[in-house]
């Protein structure tokens, strides 16, 4: 159990920052999948650019809040994690936090945290679905695989609501903080079908955009895709998205991650998966950042290369912060 929480936020860490380097609108290039697969080989082998580390982003910051949250009050109380999102954004304020955030955590530092609630309910706009609290989930997620007392959608939706508004913002996180829960969980035997059902179940309402697809949609697109042999990127992109909304990225992410439990090959299981989930430009940091930590629930830290995690920044303080997690129950 303690390498699934190492190796749930490494996978937070390691997609996020290699993610960030890849961030493009369009699908990787032929040539530039090649740039990609030829970085990340010299960073596994260990003759990337070492002590050149790379800057994790606002996915790597917020999650590391929550996780501090936690392991200080061994549940989310939102006013502490107010406190400690506005800590880590003024921290560094050029992480790539979106210009709604920034609004808010302005807010909540203004105000003293008198109403914690109040800053989200007045800046954002009620249509934004984006995927900003789904890459902060995973140690609630955790932490509920050892208290199972505690209701996991409560836990998220008490952290989400202090950034997010919008019914599919906050469903997207509780699909993936159900998607990692599950994969700490389980045993040698996986079942894709059982393991997509089964987190589709989880959210309390199946939201849409506007006119547009439902999770349930999204996710009998990931398993329509999962049928066919190597369906190409542009395919992907087309049916599940690689946008910052969380309709459009967590499904991608998790399609990232099944991709190569169905494929079995030789390779490691979780460069394969963040390398493959880069290609699809996009939201590349967020999408990569997500897959990563499913992979890192599913298989544990021994499949994520120590090199690539040293060239990582903060990686010290995620392995010191996942171990505190572990311990907090």
């Amino acid at each position: 159990m303690l390498e699934k929480f190492r190796g749930t936020l490494y996978g937070v860490l390691v997609g996020d920052c290699f993610g960030a380097l890849f961030q493009e609108s369009s699908i990787l290039s032929k040539g530039s999948r090649l740039v990609l697969r030829k970085f990340l080989d010299n960073l596994e082998n260990g003759t990337g650019s070492v002590g050149l580390r790379k800057s994790y982003t606002d996915d790597t910051a917020l999650t590391l809040a929550v996780a501090r949250t936690i392991n200080a009050c061994k549940q989310i109380d939102q006013k502490i994690l107010a406190i400690n999102f506005v800590n880590e954004f003024y921290k560094n304020v050029y992480r790539g936090f979106d210009a709604s955030l920034i609004d808010i955590f302005a807010k909540l530092k203004h105000t003293n945290f008198e109403d914690v609630l109040f800053p989200a309910k007045e800046t954002l706009n009620i249509d934004s679905g984006g995927n900003s609290c789904a890459m902060y989930v995973a140690p609630i997620a955790l932490i509920c695989t050892r208290d199972e007392t505690r209701n996991l959608n409560d836990q998220v939706q008490k952290a989400t609501t202090l950034t997010h508004l919008h019914e599919m913002a906050v469903n997207g996180a509780i699909l993936q903080a159900n998607a990692i829960n599950i994969l700490v969980k389980d045993g040698k035997k996986f079942n894709i079908d059982h393991f997509l059902d089964e987190i589709l179940d989880s959210m309390e309402t199946n939201s849409t955009s506007g006119d547009g697809p439902s999770f349930r949609e999204q996710l009998h697109g990931v398993k329509k895709l999962l049928n066919v042999t190597n369906p190409s990127e542009e395919r992907v992109v087309n049916v599940l998205g690689h946008s910052s909304q969380a309709l459009y990225s967590v499904p991608t992410a998790i399609y990232c991650f099944l991709r190569g439990v169905k494929n079995q090959s030789d390779t490691n299981p979780f460069r394969e998966a963040i390398e493959y989930s880069i290609t699809l430009g996009g939201h590349a940091n967020t999408i990569t950042s997500m897959t990563g930590a499913l992979c890192g629930a599913y298989y544990g830290d021994a499949v994520i290369s120590e090199n690539m995690l040293k060239q990582c920044e903060g990686f010290n303080e995620v392995k010191a912060i996942s171990e505190d997690l572990y311990k907090v129950l």
